[in-house]
Formats: structure tokens, C-alpha cells, sequence
């Protein structure tokens, strides 16, 4: 039967024991999702051993501000694209229905004096 991989120590060890009777019991943390940058194939099915699936890590765009930004990222992974900037105020002459961040250029037409 296949063993745990080192450098993890059973969960039952015996330092008195001088016959191995197979009954060590290993429990591992890692990551078993096949979607995440850190999965740690094949721990599944290894006898004697208990896996938790923990501390995974998804790559992918971390900028909420960013164009694609994936909710589920947790590690940036330089895919970031920069949102288009332009005037956000539909009552612009420059607006730009595309735009998510405001960069300041919008032109509204109108009457600027209320003195008259």
C-alpha cells in the first residue's frame, strides 16, 4: 500500500516501538481542489491516512477595481486588465457608457452663471 509522503508524522506514533504493526494513522492538511495553483494530487486513496482539504489557493486577478476580477482569486497572478476610464455621468456630452472609473474629463453643457 501506498504511504504518506514525508515529512509528516503519524498521528499514533510510538517511540517505544520497535515492530512496525501498520497501524499508523496520518492526517494531512493540503489542498485537494484540482481547480486551486497549490492542489496535491494523489493524497486521496492512501491507506492509513485521513486528508483534510484545506489552504488553497486560487490564481487569478486580486484587483477588485480591475475589469476581470475574480472574486475567488487569492493569489495575483498579473492577469489584472485595467478598467476603462472615462466620464461615468450619462449627462455628459463625453460620456462613456464603457467607462468604470471617472478620470475627471466629463463636459456638461449648460448655463454656468446663476446670477442671470
Amino acid at each position: 500500500p501506498a504511504r504518506a509522503p514525508p515529512p509528516y508524522e503519524a498521528s499514533n506514533f510510538e517511540p517505544e516501538a520497535t515492530v512496525d504493526d501498520g497501524s499508523c494513522s496520518f492526517v494531512l492538511s493540503a489542498c485537494l481542489d484540482p481547480l486551486a495553483a497549490n492542489h496535491i494530487p494523489g493524497l486521496s486513496g492512501i491507506a492509513a491516512v485521513t486528508t483534510i482539504s484545506s489552504g488553497c489557493e486560487y490564481a487569478g486577478c486580486t484587483n477588485p477595481d480591475a475589469a476581470n476580477h475574480d472574486p475567488r482569486a487569492t493569489v495575483e497572478d498579473g492577469s489584472c486588465e485595467r478598467p476603462p476610464r472615462g466620464c461615468t455621468q450619462p449627462a455628459a456630452a463625453n460620456f462613456v457608457p464603457a467607462a468604470r472609473l471617472d478620470d475627471g474629463s466629463c463636459v456638461v453643457i449648460g448655463c454656468t452663471d446663476p446670477a442671470r
